[in-house]
This record gives C-alpha cells, structure tokens and sequence, in this order.
C-alpha cells in the first residue's frame, strides 16, 4: 500500500484511485447490501445526533418506535456501542421503498430537514465504501470487501484520477481544500515524494 500524508491523514491513493463507487439503491437487495453487512460503531456524539433524528427517521423506519416510546437503536459490543440490527440482519434504521429496495431513514430524515445527510448518519456509513482508521496518523482508505456490493467496482487504470462518486464523497466529508489536497498527492511527482509504503 502507498501512502501519502495529506491534512494530516494518510490517504491510501492506490484503493481509492482503483475504486469505481455510484450509490444505486435499486440494485440493491439484502445479501447485497451495505444496511446488512457491517457492524456500524458510533462514538457518543454520532450516539446524539442519531436520538435526536429518530422521531423524523421513524417516519420512514416504522419499526423504531413502540406503543410505549422509541427502541434503544443501540447494541452493545466487544468494540463499543453499534448501530442495531432487526431479526433480519438490516439495521433498525433501514427501510425498503415502494420497490422494495432497502434505504436510510436518518439519510432520508437529513434531506427533510435540509441537511446533508453526513451530518446526521454515522461516519462509517456516510463514507462508505470508504474506511477511516482512527490512528495516530488516522487512515483514509477502502473498506475490505467493497467491491463485491453492485454500487462499487474496481477500476484498472493506474493513473486514473479518482472517480467521481469517491471524490463526491470526500468532498462532502471533508471539503475542497482536502479533496484538492488528496488530488494534488496522486500526482505521480507528489506521490514519489510523498509516500510511504507498507
């Protein structure tokens, strides 16, 4: 893996270069679905973003309230507090359309309110098929396996820039200046300069 150190964060250039990303719910099914393959760990202010979207993602997500109040949309694990799953496997927060394909209700909660929806879903989730490694340096990366989900495919060529849906992503996480950064660090004269290997 090649890494380069941008903003303080090292980006791995080659996964992120190497992957073709386009969120396309209607091809998704539950075997292949994001909402029903990862165990999603939230830190104690995604934990209250979360508590206060739910009356509007309950809206879509009928299953998170009860007569008697809201579910607990948490679980406890050996990493630390994750989002719920349902008897399905889906995440509590998940919800199938009029086509029966499976969707976000804190995505859809965030649009309703006129926000984006990064500011209200976990971070693992707003950045997927991408991977944050909190470390010292964190680490900007691919999650394992993204490619065998139909919105994610790889890419061959080398030198390609990132693809569109990858940098859409970046962007709205974690603004121009650091996308333009990351760009900037896949030129291949930056990148000889600045990277490190593992």
């Amino acid at each position: 893996m090649r890494y380069v150190l941008v903003q303080g964060v090292r980006v791995d250039i080659d996964a992120l270069r190497a992957l073709a990303h386009q969120c396309r719910p209607e091809r998704c099914d539950h075997a292949a679905s994001c909402c029903s393959t990862y165990e999603v760990q939230v830190d104690r202010r995604e934990m209250g973003t979360i508590i206060g979207a739910m009356p509007d993602a309950a809206r879509y997500a009928r299953g998170l309230m009860e007569p008697d109040g809201p579910i607990d949309p948490f679980e406890d694990t050996e990493g630390g507090q994750c989002l719920a799953t349902d008897e399905d496997g889906l995440c509590v927060f998940s919800f199938r359309n009029a086509q029966g394909h499976p969707l976000c209700s804190l995505h859809a909660a965030a649009l309703d309110r006129g926000l984006h929806p990064y500011r209200v879903k976990p971070l693992a989730c707003a950045i997927w098929p991408l991977f944050f490694v909190e470390d010292d340096p964190p680490l900007l990366t691919v999650q394992d396996g993204a490619t065998k989900f139909p919105c994610n495919s790889t890419r061959r060529s080398a030198k390609a820039p990132l693809h569109t849906g990858v940098a859409q992503i970046i962007r709205d996480v974690w603004g121009e200046e650091f996308l333009r950064g990351v760009e900037a660090a896949m030129r291949p004269d930056v990148a000889s300069h600045r990277g490190e290997r593992d």
